[in-house]
């Protein structure tokens, strides 16, 4: 399912697929809204805040690779004042709106003035100072066109947009009847195996800590050192990915999740960003649209996507830079004097595709839009003592109303029921695979829905789906995953592998001998001393050691001192072994050596003697026999 196929006659399952990748934001109020309470307002108590689930993208917004600069995604504010929080009173309220919408057609999209775009710096991610305040002056001198009320006549919205049904590609739907098979489809064995390796890894990283906690933690006579524990978690058998996915089928939320998941980490650099990753350009979709809210949207935003062929519906805080002061409306309520449904609008003089309206619902709502027709449309309410009414809008309200509300099914399909991420209490990073997985089974069953009503099959229901999943997951063998390879991590080429010496810390042997009446700590051969030994350069011995490489009782032996260079650079030997070596799996095979590691013997041997003893050894005793047979001459 691609979120760029969007469908003219969506329902809300359909807008759920379309849209559970596109940002959303929380429904806050600027402050000068707040400040213009009315008196009835006032005297009431202040509302709860309600802010509705967000949901867990899979790429991490906040985290910058290292092959990109956070400078780069630093413009994009609206150099406004964003800190007006209130309630979500301003957000319109959902609700069925009218089924007839107009028909996109294919074409280019109206363009924008050259000028007006060259005083923004659309595409210049490092701006200095001057030249922030010069795309600021611009975006308060952008000129709209005077206000209109009238509805338009004609015309066709979001050009370039196709109207090709979004519907679940061939080899989805070939899998659609197994639970398991099409959860793997968005969620393959190879990236199982991924998260395996790296629990593994994570694992064998967090042994000295958990063996720190571990004996701690200790009572009673017998008490373990520290070691033995190490030695002790060194012996438990590695994580098998069946194993994971066992653990997975055996969790269960014991109760529907009222509480809202809320998420502040995202912004307008965070769209920018996903939205490279997400949508993605081709010729069969040039044209996207995405759905936000007030938290996202600004004058500059809204540029900026349509410029990578991305229209913008949404609403708008109305302290924006940039926005039209015109439509505007500073009254926190609807008069009676005004009717429910009346409009204003305008568009951008630089950039005619862009409008920006006040819709009257309950209370006044601010859009901002690219790209749409201002046709008549109509969207259903609910009023007390008068029961459903027909309120006229404009075509984009509909737009957003249906797409939104989407999101909105998608996210309760995902918090509300069969939610892993509310089941129990993790770390904080656990938590946020589970949302990934809980939206890759929302999105899995989705599409076993649609691949049913294509086929004019009858579909599973939801409870009987995850039954299935459950026991097809704890089916799962290890020969279900042989010969199967991890999925490479993304940009894992690109970015510096942190120094593995980080968690490997040198440990300075306890093995104490008695040398001429002297007790000395007992040394033995370095490794990388032994693999770097020429005819030059000789061996040295050590009493360092590095735990985490070492085997039980075989240590791996390693200097803690500068004695050779390296590639140029003055190291110790511990720095060669894990920084240039990688802990011993990326030793140089021009070295034709191998790392043995051997266990020390129960008792020390007996030093072998030196060539140069030997030789003294034989003079003397060539002397002792001279001096005997002199001896016996004289007699």
């Amino acid at each position: 399912m691609t979120p760029s196929n969007m469908s003219t006659e969506a329902s809300h399952f359909e807008a759920a697929i379309n849209l559970q990748l596109l940002s959303k934001a929380s429904g806050l109020e600027s402050a000068a809204e707040l400040d213009d309470e009315d008196e009835e307002e006032k005297e009431k108590a202040t509302p709860v805040r309600r802010l509705r689930p967000r949901t867990v993208v899979k790429y991490d917004v906040n985290f910058v690779p290292e092959d990109e600069d956070g400078e780069d995604y630093e413009s994009f504010g609206s150099s406004e004042s964003d800190e007006g929080f209130g309630d979500e009173e301003d957000e319109p309220e959902r609700g069925e709106g009218d089924d007839d919408e107009g028909v996109l057609t294919e074409g280019d999209a109206e363009q924008m003035d050259e000028a007006f775009i060259a005083l923004l710096k659309i595409g210049n991610t490092r701006l200095t100072k001057a030249e922030l305040k010069e795309r600021q002056a611009a975006l308060r001198a952008t000129a709209w066109t005077t206000t209109s009320s009238q509805f338009d006549v004609g015309g066709s919205a979001y050009t370039g947009m196709d109207d090709e049904m979004a519907q679940p590609v061939p080899e989805l739907r070939a899998l659609a009847d197994s639970p398991l098979q099409t959860l793997l489809y968005f969620m393959p064995k190879s990236l199982w195996v991924l998260i395996n390796d790296q629990s593994n890894l994570y694992a064998g990283q967090q042994v000295g800590r958990r063996a720190q906690v571990l004996h701690e933690r200790q009572r009673g006579r017998r008490v373990e050192t520290v070691t033995q524990i190490q030695r002790r978690l060194k012996l438990k058998n590695p994580y098998e990915t069946h194993e994971i996915l066992h653990v997975i089928g055996l969790l269960r939320n014991t109760r529907d999740n009222d509480e809202a998941a809320f998420d502040h980490k995202t912004g307008a650099a965070a769209v920018v960003r996903n939205l490279k990753i997400v949508l993605q350009s081709n010729e069969r979709h040039p044209w996207h649209a995405v759905v936000v809210d007030r938290f996202y949207s600004s004058v500059l935003l809204a540029i900026e996507l349509l410029g990578m062929g991305i229209y913008v519906i949404g609403t708008i805080m109305t302290n924006r830079l940039g926005y039209d002061a015109n439509v505007k409306e500073d009254r926190a309520s609807r008069p009676a004097s005004i009717p429910r449904g009346t409009f204003k609008f305008s568009r951008s003089v630089a950039v005619p595709s862009m409008v920006a309206f006040q819709w009257w619902d309950r209370k006044p709502v601010h859009y901002l839009c690219t790209g749409p027709m201002m046709t008549e449309s109509s969207i259903g309410r609910k009023v007390k003592q008068v029961g459903a009414i027909t309120v006229p809008c404009p075509n984009a309200v509909t737009d957003y109303q249906r797409w939104m509300g989407g999101v909105d099914v998608h996210d309760q399909l995902r918090l509300q029921r069969y939610s892993l991420q509310t089941s129990t209490k993790f770390k904080y990073y656990k938590s946020l695979f589970l949302g990934l997985v809980d939206m890759a089974l929302v999105n899995a069953y989705l599409s076993h829905k649609e691949a049913a009503k294509m086929a004019e099959t009858q579909p599973m229901k939801r409870g009987e789906w995850f039954t299935l999943l459950q026991n097809q997951l704890l089916q799962l063998k290890p020969q279900d995953f042989a010969g199967v390879v991890a999925t490479p991590t993304i940009g894992s080429q690109k970015r510096t592998r942190a120094p593995a010496r980080h968690t490997h810390a040198p440990e300075q042997s306890e093995d104490w001998v008695v040398v001429s009446g002297v007790q000395k700590r007992r040394q033995r051969s370095c490794k990388v001393c032994a693999l770097l030994r020429t005819s030059k350069a000789k061996s040295f011995a050590t009493t360092y050691y590095c735990e985490r490489c070492s085997v039980d009782d075989a240590k791996c032996w390693l200097c803690n001192k500068i004695r050779r260079e390296y590639k140029g650079a003055a190291k110790t030997c511990f720095e060669i072994w894990h920084d240039d070596f990688d802990a011993g799996e990326s030793i140089p095979p021009s070295l034709g050596k191998r790392v043995v590691l051997r266990r020390p013997g129960k008792k020390a041997g007996v030093r072998k003697k030196t060539r140069r003893e030997l030789q003294l050894r034989a003079e003397d005793a060539d002397d002792e026999s001279e001096s005997d047979s002199e001896g016996g001459i004289d007699e």
